[in-house]
């Protein structure tokens, strides 16, 4: 341990120096401000208000123990009005606890701290959301810290955090994190319950529009335990290098609308708007009290806006399919592409319907259920979903270049096009797009006399720049005697090039799940490790999720209704889609 004693002139003269400067106000009885973060280089002078007072960093005048610091340093006392007491210049990281050791006037609450960050540049790691939300199902569901990862970190267990209740000052490194990897930009949310936390957030905790990657979702039985008043210290190594609000204050249990930064039954966040980057809002007193959810909240978060309602222009038809598959009979390659154009908060105001024959308008024969989706992504409508998967051999869960993975849906009955049937697009009921001619003169036939047909083949709305919006076409019967898209005479658009693989039923060229439908136990293989997995209802509701970090994992779903759902899993950091099926 380094000690430091010097003579006030002299550390005057070495301030002169010092990237920052910061000052604390003495007086009979406090130091102002008794909290003080700084960066490693800043210098902090003690000014004299009144009184006679000194500036003891080396032993604590209440206990008699040493205080441990970093650095240890004490100071003369003086009764100079205005004068400085003391003055240092910081160049260990740490936390700084000292007190006045003239009387008694450290038992009178003379005591502060400085906390040193150790680096003046961002850390790899900072705080950038606070929540102590009222969730519907009550208790401490709502409690909850976001952390923004500002670079790639190896390890993320040389970070933690811990709250200083009430105000009393740190209560230390309550909670580590797992020794996992995230990426530069990944945000990391750890909460008391991510079911109800996912339930309230209605469809956006997983990831935030415009994130690359899905949010790392870590749940715990203790931490955190905010309660809308007590601040909060982020550690690296077992130092500070953040805090949020003030580890002392005078509060207690109270203060919620008398400190700046409460965030009782609400939340704080640190903007991203480029006026106020980094300065932290706040969402006001009890502002999510008597809500369902944080977008119907008087403070939705901000990364959680309210969705726009859907309107005609958000949905369009981008293939039409009648393939040829080696299983699944006649119907195993019919299949409907669609595209969202803007996020989507309720997908069952859409449907779609087929002209059979050309004889005309049937009407709205399928609407789809009541999801969200996110703008860029494809929904796939299809009548046998292991069919069309083994076909089109590892690229049709997510196609190369898209942000999201795809939304398979499989249906008995739609779609139905035999090739020369055009198709209806619907929103609220009304026709707002079309593919082919809903009335045609051929009746059963005409697939080489129509020239939109897609008999054994696919139409396809084009994406190349010269062509973009334009629907293209391939061969009749194009895709038959073949076993996948990619070795047929007409490979689907967005399969071009890619590898085959051998695996059956595959998610991606490296997972496995099987069996799928299941009777109850599903098992997932993958040659990289599953970070977590969750399981949704057709309707969009979380059911379940689980942090693991495991190659093999044996799901028990006996407790699920017979029916479809979605399993979504993270490995590398990235979010994939499969439809399960529950049969008992």
């Amino acid at each position: 341990m380094k000690i430091f004693k010097t003579f006030i002139t002299l550390l005057v003269c070495f301030t002169l120096n010092a990237q920052t400067t910061h000052t604390i106000n003495t007086g009979s009885f406090y130091y102002t401000p008794s909290t003080l973060t700084i960066n490693v280089g800043d210098s902090v002078i003690w000014i004299n208000d009144g009184g006679t007072h000194d500036v003891n960093g080396n032993t604590n005048s209440i206990t008699n123990q040493p205080f441990n610091n970093p650095v240890t340093f004490d100071s003369p006392s003086t009764s100079t009005v205005g004068a400085v007491i003391f003055a240092y210049k910081f160049t260990v990281p740490g936390t700084y606890n000292y007190d006045c050791s003239v009387g008694s006037h450290a038992s009178a609450g003379m005591v502060g701290n400085v906390i040193v960050n150790g680096q003046s540049s961002p850390p790899s790691l900072t705080l950038t959301a606070i929540m102590d939300l009222t969730t519907p199902a009550g208790g401490n569901t709502g409690k909850a810290i976001m952390l923004t990862a500002n670079q790639s970190i190896s390890d993320l267990s040389t970070y933690g955090f811990g709250s200083a209740g009430n105000g009393g000052g740190s209560d230390g490194e309550e909670y580590t994190f797992p020794s996992i990897s995230i990426n530069a930009g990944q945000h990391v949310i750890v909460c008391r319950d991510s079911l109800a936390l996912s339930n309230y957030f209605d469809g956006c905790l997983e990831q935030f529009l415009g994130s690359l990657y899905p949010n790392v979702i870590l749940e715990s039985s203790s931490e955190p335990t905010g309660n809308g008043n007590d601040a909060y210290e982020l550690f690296f190594n077992g130092t500070v290098i953040e805090t949020f609000g003030d580890i002392v204050h005078q509060y207690g249990t109270g203060g919620f609308t008398d400190l700046s930064w409460a965030y009782r039954d609400s939340w704080a966040w640190k903007d991203t708007a480029s006026l106020n980057v980094g300065n932290w809002v706040y969402g006001g007193d009890n502002c999510s009290d008597g809500s369902t959810t944080t977008q119907t909240s008087s403070c939705p978060f901000p990364l959680c806006a309210p969705t726009p309602p859907p309107s005609p222009g958000n949905l369009n038809f981008t293939a039409i399919m009648d393939l040829t598959t080696p299983i699944g009979g006649n119907s195993g390659g019919k299949a409907i592409m669609l595209t969202a154009n803007q996020n989507i908060s309720d997908l069952s105001t859409y449907g779609f319907g087929s002209a059979g024959n050309g004889g005309g308008s049937d009407g709205e024969e399928y609407t789809f259920p009541s999801i969200s989706i996110n703008a860029g992504q494809h929904i796939i409508v299809c009548r046998d979903s292991l069919a069309l998967s083994t076909y089109f051999n590892g690229c049709l869960e997510q196609f190369p270049g898209s942000l999201y993975s795809n939304l398979i849906i499989e249906d008995t009955i739609e779609p139905t096009g035999n090739g020369n049937d055009a198709y209806e697009l619907f929103f609220n009921g009304n026709v707002i797009e079309t593919f082919g001619d809903i009335v045609h003169t051929y009746g059963t036939s005409g697939f080489t006399d129509l020239p939109w047909a897609y008999r054994g083949s696919w139409a396809w709305k084009d994406t190349a720049a010269p062509n973009v919006g334009n629907w293209v076409y391939n061969v009749d019967n194009c895709s038959d005697s073949s076993s996948t898209t990619q070795t047929s005479a007409c490979p689907f658009p967005l399969c071009v090039g890619l590898p085959l693989t051998s695996v059956v039923n595959n998610l991606s060229n490296d997972i496995l799940i099987y069996p799928n439908p299941s009777s109850g136990i599903l098992n997932l293989k993958s040659n990289t490790e599953i970070e977590q997995y969750s399981i949704f209802n057709i309707s969009g509701q979380l059911l379940f999720r689980k942090l693991v970090n495991l190659k093999e994992i044996t799901l028990e779903l006996t407790n699920l209704e017979n029916g479809t759902y979605f399993l979504n899993f993270t490995t590398n950091n990235s979010l994939v889609t499969k439809k399960i099926t529950v049969l008992k």
